[in-house]
């Protein structure tokens, strides 16, 4: 069936019927090559289609979708006719969405605004021959592409795939994804033999010309801009890092890098990306860092709880281990207590001592000197005043009575403690603090 199928299309291509219609559009030997291709084009897609639909068109139909793309010079008109006497043989499903778009912008630059229908004179009709001559070399060509398709197998549409834009590629993908689709179709492999995918990886790299891993990225960057912007991505020239950063900017700033985007300005959209990328790093890292800070504040209040639950612990066990001791060993104890008490407040005293004698050195040597003046000597001299009536202050902030005239430096007699310990006199706090 392919090899005659090959053979009916040379004839459809180089008939004169459609030679006819692609002279009475062309108005210059430019013209007539770019309908030649267009001609050519629309029934190398049709026999592709074929394949993928296990559907055989008869010879007239194939002349018909030949036909439907040479009747004018407008690309989008042509390349719309085309496609809707596709669909018409294979239903909306066999055909390609994205075919008219992939149409009109292969055959744009054979776009002629106002086609001349000419006069065919014997001078054009030699000059129309010699053309016919260089297409039927351009058409054997394209047969000699079918042939390798067919002897790679009835499925084999590598070649074709690996031409045809990646929006519609994308769309393919996703599609046998969704239907697992690829379960249903064979391959030759490298022996000749017949096998069944087995999964879309293996799919992908046989019919689709690409890697699974590929696709999926293709897929993922048009989902974030849609068809029509990515292929404006692609054109000024996006990569995998700059696809990356637009995904992680958020919505709003998304929208401005898109609206850049169709202006076609490489140099304004990648300032504007690197930008926005730049701030959205020092956001997210200032938010890392305020969860770290957080993070750090909560451990660390834990870890207090922690020590002040063991303290507590500690405290109770202590209290408890206390009031379980016989007496005497609980008197024992509690001196001990004190005894340790005494010799903290004792080392508090000598420190006071110690620092009160440093700022009266250094008062003194105030006094002494000849060279200071004498509101320095009186600001000395009132600073050991605010140290005394600070110290009374706290005196009677905490009703410590003091008389200085009779005051001796107190001793304590331990054995004065252990007499009224066991006499069970023992202080009353005040709850002031002391």
């Amino acid at each position: 069936m392919a090899t005659r199928k090959l053979v009916n299309a040379k004839d459809i291509l180089g008939s004169l019927d459609l030679q006819e219609l692609i002279s009475n559009t062309a108005a210059t030997e430019d013209e007539l090559g770019a309908l030649q291709e267009r001609a050519v084009t629309a029934v190398s897609m049709a026999m592709s289609l074929e394949i993928e639909n296990e559907k055989q068109l008869t010879d007239e139909a194939l002349a018909t979708i030949a036909g439907s793309v040479v009747t004018t010079m407008d690309v989008k008109s042509a390349a719309l006719s085309g496609y809707q006497v596709l669909v018409s043989y294979f239903g909306p499903t066999g055909v390609p969405d994205q075919l008219p778009t992939t149409w009109a912008k292969s055959w744009s630059g054979w776009r002629i605004d106002t086609p001349l229908i000419p006069e065919i004179a014997p001078e054009r009709s030699a000059a129309l021959t010699d053309v016919q001559h260089t297409a039927s070399a351009a058409i054997q060509a394209v047969m000699d592409v079918e042939g390798v398709l067919r002897d790679l197998g009835r499925l084999d549409a590598t070649l074709f795939y690996a031409n045809v834009a990646d929006s519609m590629l994308v769309q393919i993908f996703e599609k046998v994804k969704k239907e697992k689709a690829y379960k249903k179709l064979h391959y030759h492999d490298e022996s000749g033999n017949l096998r069944q995918f087995q999964t879309l990886e293996e799919f992908c790299g046989a019919k689709l010309g690409k890697s699974y891993r590929r696709l999926q990225e293709l897929s993922g960057h048009m989902q974030a801009l849609g068809a029509d912007l990515y292929e404006a991505a692609e054109r000024i020239g996006f990569r995998n890092r700059d696809y990356r950063a637009l995904k992680a900017l958020p919505e709003a700033e998304q929208a401005i890098v898109k609206q850049a985007i169709e202006s076609e300005s490489k140099e304004e959209v990648l300032t504007i990306l690197e930008d926005l990328a730049a701030r959205n790093q020092a956001e997210r890292e200032a938010a890392r860092k305020e969860r770290e800070d957080l993070a750090a504040d909560h451990e660390a209040r834990g870890k207090l709880l922690e020590d002040k639950s063991q303290r507590l612990a500690k405290t109770e066990e202590e209290l408890y281990r206390l009031k379980s001791l016989p007496k005497d060993a609980d008197l024992e104890l509690r001196l001990a207590r004190e005894a340790e008490a005494v010799q903290a407040m004792e080392k508090a005293y000598m420190a006071a001592l110690v620092g009160l004698n440093e700022l009266l050195v250094q008062v003194e040597a105030i006094l002494n000197s000849h060279d200071v003046s004498v509101h320095t000597s009186q600001h000395a001299v009132g600073t050991v005043g605010n140290y005394c009536r600070a110290v009374n202050a706290v005196l009677i902030k905490h009703e410590i009575p003091v008389d200085f005239e009779e005051e001796v430096s107190p001793e304590w007699m331990r054995e004065t403690a252990l007499d009224e310990l066991e006499a069970g006199r023992t202080n009353i706090p005040t709850g002031r603090g002391w």
